[in-house]
């Protein structure tokens, strides 16, 4: 994905803000989401996420941090938290998620497998990846 002129002021607000180093930035309709350098997301969630609720406020749309990792695993439990995972497994290419219930499956999945092919293509942007599988 190609940054465009909103999202080079989104990064440019979030590192002025919070001091996180920022990786990455995706933008949808109604949220942004920041992928951060790794070790930065305890400078971006503390005073209880006053950082974010503000940031929240002078965007007028939810956020998302996620922290990168080389190591897919680390990186995909920052992605899907708040839901913890029960387990991330990675063979020959496919990721396989495996989550408590069937609500957090269902919010992972999205409506439409909208989250799905997003976690995919970002996924795929940094690791080997061929497919994700929730179950």
């Amino acid at each position: 994905m190609k940054l465009n002129n909103e999202s080079i002021k989104l990064i440019n607000l979030f590192e002025v803000l919070t001091g996180a180093r920022v990786k990455d930035c995706y933008m949808n309709n109604d949220k942004v989401m920041f992928i951060v350098e790794h070790g930065d997301i305890r400078k971006v969630v503390s005073n209880n996420g006053s950082k974010i609720k503000k940031l929240e406020a002078m965007i007028k749309k939810k956020v998302k941090i996620v922290e990168y990792s080389d190591n897919i695993v680390e990186f995909l439990k920052s992605y899907v938290s708040p839901i913890k995972a029960l387990s991330i497994e990675v063979n020959n290419e496919i990721v396989e998620i495996k989550v408590e219930d069937m609500r957090e499956r269902g919010i992972l999945i999205g409506r439409d497998r909208k989250n799905l092919d997003s976690l995919k293509n970002i996924t795929k942007k940094y690791f080997n990846v061929e497919n994700i599988k929730v179950i």
